[in-house]
């Protein structure tokens, strides 16, 4: 083993493409031109491991190709000029400067737009009854039957092919992404799917396969998604809401004073019933749908299935209802859902905020008949 061979170390593990001399800088050889070696189909791994496995290196690889997508995607987003009526040229009257500062949080705002899009039409495909595994929260212990995820059983999460060492995306997987940030955090999706029925998605994971081997994209299938959806199969041809008032009031807090559904000051009124909406309202409405779900269904609320390790406990009482993990359960359940339901009604939902809610569960801690 010579010099060059010492330098680059030994072969990393993978599928057996690349060979020593692929890897080799030699000038005299790049000149001749060679025709490319024939190597044997190849079949990836990407099955899904189990808990004990580690990721197989074709499963690391299709997630870096995934990765690449994404960061293209938010590239060609955050750089088309006017999308979302956000233009470079409103940089224009600033000095040299400010428009140095403000031209990247223009970019920037594009793709928060965009992923606020992405992010509902996931939450869409989320509530689909046909990835529910229709269990109940006393069977959650039981293993989730994988999906075989396919066109015909998952939305169009795009193409990614390989053009010129760089990732290209045909039908843009802006839910696909979503999902994958979800994800992210293994606690708050492991309750979700806990919470919502969707143990099978636990259980399957992301369909490895199917991102690597591209998705159809036929017009059949596009036809499905808007079916399923409602929405455009590219989130850039449904109808934009954005609004670009005041964005630039002040260059040294660009969008300080939005008020589309991605700003801080959002607000937004019914032209029939003249109700004002912002964050705050859609938070306690938010909390009024998960309380809600809990005095209906026994739903327990976000936040009081799972222990500090992140995993559901045994409950050591046969009533489920006494669970250590449900105390904020049946203090609603005890004392104070009259309040909570009053307080997020649309009716006194302006009078209310978060930190009401807040206060009213540290006053229902104190009160020995309810504890």
């Amino acid at each position: 083993m010579g010099f060059k061979d010492n330098l680059l170390g030994p072969l990393p593990p993978g599928n057996g493409l690349y060979t020593r001399q692929s890897l080799s800088t030699d000038k005299d050889a790049s000149r001749t031109p060679t025709n490319p070696p024939h190597h044997p189909s190849y079949k990836p791994d990407l099955d899904q491991p189990s808990a004990q496995q580690l990721p197989s290196v074709d499963q690391c690889i299709c997630h870096l190709k995934l990765l690449t997508a994404r960061a293209n995607l938010q590239e060609d987003i955050s750089t088309s000029e006017s999308l979302f009526g956000l233009s470079d040229s409103l940089t224009e009257r600033l000095s040299d400067r400010n428009k140095q500062e403000v031209l990247p949080k223009i970019r920037e705002k594009r793709w928060q737009v965009y992923v606020f899009r992405a992010v509902e039409r996931c939450r869409v495909l989320w509530e689909r009854e046909d990835l529910s595994s229709h269990g109940h929260f006393d069977l959650i212990t039981e293993k989730g039957k994988v999906i075989n995820w396919g066109p015909d059983r998952a939305p169009p999460l795009g193409t990614i092919c390989s053009c010129d060492g760089r990732s290209s995306i045909n039908e843009i997987p802006n839910v696909l992404m979503v999902l994958h940030s979800s994800m992210q955090n293994p606690r708050a999706f492991f309750e979700d799917c806990i919470r919502q029925e969707k143990m099978d998605v636990w259980a399957t994971g992301l369909p490895w396969a199917l991102i690597n081997t591209c998705i159809d994209n036929s017009s059949s299938t596009m036809s499905n998604f808007e079916q399923m959806t409602g929405f455009a199969l590219d989130n850039l041809h449904d109808p934009s809401t954005a609004k670009t008032d005041a964005f630039l009031d002040d260059p040294k807090r660009p969008f300080e004073h939005g008020r589309g559904y991605v700003d801080r000051s959002f607000t937004t009124t019914c032209a029939q019933c003249n109700f004002t909406t912002n964050h705050e309202i859609l938070k306690l409405q938010k909390f009024r749908r998960d309380l809600q779900a809990l005095l209906k269904d026994d739903v327990p609320m976000p936040g009081t299935s799972l222990s500090q390790e992140g995993r559901p406990d045994k409950a050591l009482n046969p009533d489920l209802r006494r669970h250590e993990m449900f105390f904020p359960n049946r203090i609603i359940i005890g004392g104070l859902k009259t309040l909570l339901i009053n307080a997020t009604d649309n009716i006194q939902v302006g009078k209310s905020t978060v930190t009401n809610i807040r206060d009213a569960f540290d006053r229902a801690i104190r009160d020995a008949s309810l504890v």
